[in-house]
């Protein structure tokens, strides 16, 4: 029988590949909310035991929650006493028998606490998670209600993400000869002043041609063209992509990323700028900065990052709404907040990841742009432009087949 042991670090292997099944793990990321139920009256309310009171819906991490309150005890054999309150939290919506909304909470009054970790699938639908044994009715009433007689419970949630893959472009690895050619100004046949200091780069007008296409269109004509208004710095780690596909270290420079990108589009590197808004995605967004990231995406056509931006304000509304001026500008555009509301409430794509079985087409509009992107890539489609797009796209790709 063949030996499981791993081989001596020596002898160890080079990977060439890695693959997985199955749904990505979920991490409590997101910061915790309150919702405040109100119950008027409590005391004097005429439920039997077995019968339930709900509460209104309150909106919380992109889902709708209500209270199922017994006031006399839900009947179970855990309940033996009409003198006890069974409270539950129960999801106002119906999930799909393949999906599960996992959460942490807290259900507290004045004087009592109980905290819980939960799946809720379409099992807990109705019913809810919670306790048939959460207090003493005669308590609540004592201790609990406020002088006018109400009852009020807060409930601290926080609801478990997957943490997406975010898709990047296959770029082509170190170039010796394009790096030759990039440092050696011989059979050179373009100069490019950049930047207010006129940084001279000496290029060649065919390699433009295949990595910045509208670069190229601008220079064809001259041997010499000024940029005074780039970024010389920005500038020159485009060329060095294009000619040696080295890509820019910029995990840890919002700034930075986005001047590369901005000229990465305006001179049609795309595969730069696509790379760019992956970074961007996966290492610098975040709730403080997901508003104005959301405008730039919106205005520079970045739909990886604009769907990402829409998702850290799904997941945490107060924290990206506290970034004062990049959320006063959202405000200010009704096309944003539109598309923000559709994506909180009813919008939210899916990472779904490739299978052997194929996809049908009505599962299509589902997916997320990540698993759109992975699809065009394999079959070497276009991966630019809208989800719109990209879903006809896709759509008629395998209509084709």
């Amino acid at each position: 029988m063949p030996s499981s042991s791993p081989l001596p670090s020596k002898e160890r292997t080079a990977l060439v590949g890695c693959t997985s099944v199955g749904r990505f793990p979920k991490h409590f990321s997101v910061k915790p909310v309150t919702m405040r139920f109100q119950v008027y009256g409590f005391a004097d309310r005429q439920e039997k035991r077995g019968e339930v009171l709900h509460t209104g819906a309150i909106t919380a991490h992109g889902h709708p929650w209500k209270l199922g309150i017994y006031p006399r005890g839900i009947t179970t054999p855990s309940t033996v006493s009409s003198r006890i309150c069974s409270i539950y939290l129960c999801l106002d919506e119906y999930i799909e028998c393949d999906e599960s909304i996992t959460t942490k909470f807290t259900i507290r009054t004045k004087t009592t606490s109980n905290s819980t970790k939960s799946d809720f699938t379409n099992k807990e639908w109705e019913i809810g998670c919670g306790w048939s044994n959460f207090s003493e009715r005669d308590r609540l009433i004592r201790d609990d209600c406020d002088e006018d007689g109400t009852l009020v419970i807060d409930v601290d949630i926080e609801v478990a993400t997957a943490k997406n893959p975010v898709w990047y472009p296959k770029t082509k690895g170190n170039n010796d000869i394009g790096s030759a050619l990039y440092e050696s100004p011989d059979f050179s046949d373009v100069t490019i002043n950049a930047g207010r200091n006129g940084k001279e780069f000496k290029l060649h007008k065919c390699v433009l041609a295949l990595g910045a296409k509208a670069l190229c269109e601008l220079v064809q004509n001259e041997s010499i063209v000024d940029l005074p208004d780039v970024d010389a710095l920005a500038f020159e780690e485009i060329m060095k992509f294009i000619y040696t596909g080295n890509k820019p270290d910029v995990s840890n420079n919002e700034e930075r990323a986005i001047s590369i990108l901005l000229l990465a589009d305006r001179f049609e590197c795309n595969p730069l700028k696509l790379y760019i808004e992956s970074v961007i995605t996966e290492k610098l967004l975040k709730p403080s900065n997901a508003a104005a990231l959301l405008l730039f995406a919106d205005s520079h056509s970045c739909p990886l990052l604009k769907e990402a931006c829409m998702e850290a304000y799904a997941n945490d509304p107060q924290s990206v709404m506290e970034s004062k001026d990049g959320w006063q500008n959202v405000v200010e555009s009704n096309k944003i907040l539109a598309e923000l509301l559709t994506f909180a409430t009813m919008g939210r794509k899916q990472y779904i990841p490739i299978t052997t079985t194929g996809d049908l087409v009505e599962s299509v509009n589902d997916m997320n742009i990540t698993s759109l992107r992975e699809r065009l890539d394999s079959a070497n489609l276009d991966v630019d432009g809208s989800h719109k797009i990209l879903v006809e796209r896709w759509k008629q790709h395998l209509r084709k087949k």
